[in-house]
C-alpha cells in the first residue's frame, strides 16, 4: 500500500506540474468521460503538431454478491486509476492511436455471508469455526495501456467535442488473499482447504490480466 500511495502522488504531481505549465502550449482542454473504468476527468496539452499529452483520473465503485463453491460472497469492486499517456494522430484528423500507463489502485474485497455450516475443499465447517471468512484481489501497481480512439480535444478552441476510447490495460495477475478468523483458524487442515480456495479463486481472477478499456466522453479547449 505504501508503494501505490507513493506512486499515486508521483504521478499525481507530475500531471498537475504539466497543467501548471500549460500556458507554454497553444492548447489546453477538460474532457469529462465514463466507461469501462467508471467516471473519469481528464486533461490534455499538446507536445507537437501530432502529439497530444494526457492525464486523468478514473473511479468507480459498486457491490454484489457472487458463489464460489456454495460460499456466498458480498463482492465490492472499487476501481481507481490515474492515467498518463500520449495520443498520436497521425492523419491529423480525428483518429489517435494512444500508448501510456496507468497507476492501478483498484481492489476487490469479499466477505462471506453468515452461513449454518460452510463447505471448504471436501470439508464441512460451522460458522463458528470459520468466524469471518474475507477477501481482497490486489493489482498491480503499474498496468500499461494501448489503445485507439476518435476525438481531437484540442482541435477546435472554445468547442465542445465528443470522443471515444477502445483500449486494453495490462493489469497483470491479480493477487488473492483469504482470511478467516473462526476457531479452526489455527488447524493445518483448514489452512490447506482454505489455500485451495485461494487457488481456485485465483484461477477466476486471473481472467482479469487484461481489462478492455471503453470509453466515451466530451471535450472542451481554452
Amino acid at each position: 500500500m505504501k508503494g501505490k500511495f507513493i506512486a499515486t502522488v508521483a504521478l499525481t504531481t507530475l500531471t498537475c506540474c504539466n497543467l501548471a505549465n500549460a500556458e507554454a502550449f497553444d492548447a489546453f482542454a477538460v474532457t469529462a468521460k465514463f466507461g469501462t473504468l467508471g467516471f473519469g476527468v481528464e486533461a490534455t496539452t499538446p507536445l507537437t503538431d501530432q502529439v497530444n499529452l494526457r492525464g486523468g483520473f478514473n473511479h468507480w465503485s459498486t457491490d454484489d454478491d457472487g458463489v464460489k463453491d456454495d460460499i456466498t460472497y458480498k463482492v465490492d469492486v472499487d476501481l481507481t486509476t490515474f492515467g498518463l499517456m500520449a495520443d498520436w494522430h497521425p492523419f491529423n484528423n480525428g483518429f489517435r492511436a494512444s500508448a501510456g500507463l496507468y497507476i492501478n489502485n483498484s481492489e476487490l474485497s469479499m466477505d462471506a455471508s453468515a452461513s449454518a455450516t460452510y463447505t471448504i475443499g471436501d470439508t464441512v465447517y460451522t460458522a463458528t469455526e470459520v468466524g469471518e471468512l474475507d477477501g481482497t484481489v490486489d493489482f498491480d501497481t503499474f498496468a500499461p495501456y494501448l489503445g485507439i480512439g476518435w476525438g481531437n480535444a484540442l482541435s477546435s478552441q472554445g468547442d465542445l467535442r465528443f470522443n471515444a476510447d477502445l483500449g486494453v490495460l495490462f493489469q497483470g495477475s491479480p493477487e488473492v488473499n483469504l482470511t478467516a478468523t473462526g476457531t479452526a483458524a489455527t488447524d493445518p487442515t483448514f489452512a490447506s482447504d482454505i489455500a485451495e480456495e485461494e487457488k481456485q479463486l485465483q484461477d477466476d481472477v486471473d481472467d482479469f490480466k487484461v481489462w478492455p478499456v471503453i470509453s466515451i466522453g466530451v471535450s472542451y479547449s481554452f
